[in-house]
């Protein structure tokens, strides 16, 4: 399968999430990292949102959506591009969000929830989310991303 991994990555915390997902699939599929960027990445609404690239995902089977939680929110790149798209019809698609704070509550439930409103309504078929807690203790980081690389796999491969 070809898969597309589309992320935006602030501080480089999510698209070293991305990467490893992007390892572990390699060993059965084509996988490919596009890191969306906007001109304006610090702005506070989607529709303000410049990004310097609109990647298609046509090319793909599966695609894999990865963004930071902003706020509570879905970060305002990460929805600006969403909104972009103009279809995933067909298409198999995963989210995961990263955040320091620890409870879903505190926006990494919100993220995704947002992430599959947006997927949904280019009629992409949401098959999982996830969610990596940035936690301070590295064991704790490398559990939860070791879980969301493992749950994402072996998904992806029971397609």
């Amino acid at each position: 399968m070809r898969i597309g991994i589309i992320v935006y990555s602030y501080t480089g915390n999510t698209l070293s999430v991305a990467n490893r997902l992007s390892e572990a699939l390699k060993l059965n599929h084509e996988v490919e990292i596009k890191r969306i960027t906007a001109e304006n990445e610090q702005e506070g609404l989607a529709k303000d949102i410049i990004l310097k690239e609109k990647f298609a995902v046509d090319q793909y089977d599966v695609v894999v959506f990865a963004s930071p939680v902003h706020a509570f929110h879905l970060c305002a790149v990460m929805t600006a591009y969403l909104m972009q798209l103009n279809s995933l019809k067909e298409k198999s698609v995963f989210c995961f969000v990263t955040g320091s704070l620890s409870k879903g509550w505190m926006g990494s439930n919100r993220s995704n929830k947002k992430m599959v409103k947006l997927s949904k309504a280019k009629l992409g078929h949401v098959v999982s989310t996830g969610f990596v807690h940035w936690n301070k203790d590295e064991s704790i980081r490398e559990q939860n991303i070791i879980q969301l690389v493992e749950k994402f796999t072996k998904e992806i491969n029971n397609l």
